[in-house]
């Protein structure tokens, strides 16, 4: 049955080779033995190459070696040159000649051992299985051999393919860390196979392993395609690595980094991001049992990213460079992010007023800024006279989303000092509120208004006057359809889970502050 096998195996061999060009094979076995590592052997040796394909050839050679009784140092050499010549035309000769090295209690040369993993279909050994069994045998691993496997790894061989493998694993992942780490500290891995990696790892949110794959000189524009799908810990690590003068020039990024730097005051990971790291740590352990190696991917421990000092960097080059006052979208968010996280009222509305003289076409938007500044740090600061101020932000006569937004915030952010205005204000607008869908979230502006007074009385403890609202809004269709439902929906279980933790009042109170951040 072996044997069969291996017929079949040499069959299909043969078959790729025949797709081989005639005149290509011709020319590398021509040039093959020239060699004068063959000269000892050469008068057993074919003298019509053209009818001479690399299986016959290989089993000449062996034929003759055996005959001759060549010194097996001699041997190894010829078994070589074929595995580094002819692997590629037939793969067959990489596992004859290898086998042959075995029994000569000898090792492939480094060049066989890159054909060998190289041209590897990986039915019966896995490359990385090769590289495991012949790295032993290497006391110094050359650059060239360590990328020859990473493409394997990232590319797949031919069986994974066939076999419909598709995407790149954690355990891929581990492989491919472990042999960046193991290159010479000159050698800079092929961009695409590194942004083959990165994709992977951005695709599954993993942390803290960029430093590791941005040595490589991998440009900056690269993320702009992912930037809104890497998590705010990848964002950071971004920031960490590139120098502040390519941050600044490449928009997307910096406007991804202003934002995620400077609403956040540490970037702790999330609870999928140390599971994550937790699977590539015992993937890391595995591969360093299959090296025999005391390897250590040295994965940062720290909870979470300080971001202080990070944005207050980026925001003296934003400032220094005057890109805030080129780029309205820019400004937008040094607006939300001075004022509604960081609550620096000072600097806010010194960034207003210089705001509102270059970009006059722009008030609108500009005074919701400063008017949701103020509810939002009076609602923080159960200051109600930073209420009244905000009033005088609203402006007469603005777009129907931004009078939405507006009676949205005035109904929470009055919550915690004045509830019958939250109501009072909602019972003014709710009836010319608008009923009509948007078309991206699915939600009219009487379902905003519904979704903020039942938050709002949540946040008061008073669930009981929350449901009154809610099932009166759905009785005379102030609120309609499942997006709208089902979000007040999940309010009242998060109310309840917060309740069961004796929390409620807080919780409600830090969905009140989020809503306000993030409208």
């Amino acid at each position: 049955m072996l044997r069969s096998l291996q017929t079949v195996a040499a069959l299909a061999n043969r078959r790729l080779y025949s797709a081989t060009s005639h005149s290509n094979r011709n020319k590398i076995i021509k040039t093959l033995l020239t060699h004068r590592s063959f000269d000892p052997i050469r008068r057993h040796l074919p003298t019509d190459i053209t009818t001479t394909d690399p299986y016959s050839l290989s089993q000449n050679v062996i034929k003759s070696l055996n005959t001759l009784g060549l010194p097996k140092e001699d041997a190894a050499i010829i078994h070589n040159i074929m595995i580094e010549n002819l692997s590629n035309l037939d793969y067959s000769i990489a596992t004859i000649h290898s086998k042959n090295l075995h029994e000569l209690d000898l090792k492939p040369s480094i060049s066989a051992i890159k054909q060998i993993i190289k041209n590897n279909p990986g039915r019966v050994e896995s490359s990385w299985e090769l590289f495991t069994k012949y790295k032993t045998s290497v006391e110094n691993i050359p650059d060239e051999l360590i990328e020859v496997v990473l493409e394997k790894i990232i590319n797949f061989d031919n069986a994974e393919k066939i076999d419909g493998k598709k995407n790149l694993t954690f355990q891929d992942l581990a492989r491919c860390l472990y042999l960046i780490d193991h290159l010479s500290s000159s050698h800079v891995v092929s961009s695409k196979l590194v942004e083959s990696i990165l994709t992977y790892t951005i695709d599954n949110g993993i942390p803290n392993v960029f430093a590791f794959l941005l040595k490589h000189k991998i440009p900056l524009k690269f993320f702009d395609k992912y930037i809104d799908e890497m998590t705010p810990c990848q964002i950071f690590e971004l920031y960490s690595f590139y120098p502040i003068d390519d941050v600044v020039a490449d928009l997307p990024i910096l406007h991804k980094c202003v934002a995620i730097l400077g609403k956040n005051e540490t970037i702790p990971l999330t609870e999928e991001e140390k599971e994550t790291t937790k699977k590539l740590e015992e993937e890391v352990d595995i591969v360093k049992l299959q090296c025999h190696d005391n390897w250590n991917l040295d994965i940062p421990k720290e909870e979470a990213h300080k971001t202080e000092d990070a944005f207050k960097n980026l925001f003296v080059e934003i400032q220094k460079r005057k890109l805030d006052i080129k780029d309205f979208g820019l400004a937008l968010t040094l607006l939300r992010v001075t004022g509604v996280f960081k609550g620096d009222i000072s600097l806010f509305f010194e960034l207003y007023h210089e705001y509102l003289l270059k970009f006059e076409r722009s008030e609108d938007s500009l005074m919701f800024e400063a008017f949701l500044t103020l509810c939002c740090q009076g609602y923080k600061s159960d200051n109600s006279k930073m209420l009244q101020y905000a009033e005088a932000f609203i402006k007469d006569g603005t777009g129907a989303e931004l009078q939405s937004k507006t009676l949205s915030v005035l109904i929470v952010a009055n919550a915690k000092t004045n509830i019958d205005l939250s109501l009072e204000i909602y019972n003014s607008n709710i009836a010319k509120a608008q009923r009509e869908k948007n078309d991206s979230t699915d939600l009219s502006d009487s379902d905003i208004l519904t979704e903020s007074l039942i938050l709002a009385f949540l946040s008061k403890d008073d669930p009981d006057f929350a449901r009154v609202i809610f099932d009166g809004a759905l009785g005379e269709k102030v609120i309609s359809g499942p997006t709208a439902a089902k979000k007040i929906k999940k309010l009242f279980a998060q109310y309840g889970e917060a309740v069961e933790a004796k929390e409620s009042i807080q919780v409600m109170q830090s969905r009140i502050e989020c809503y306000m951040e993030n409208i």
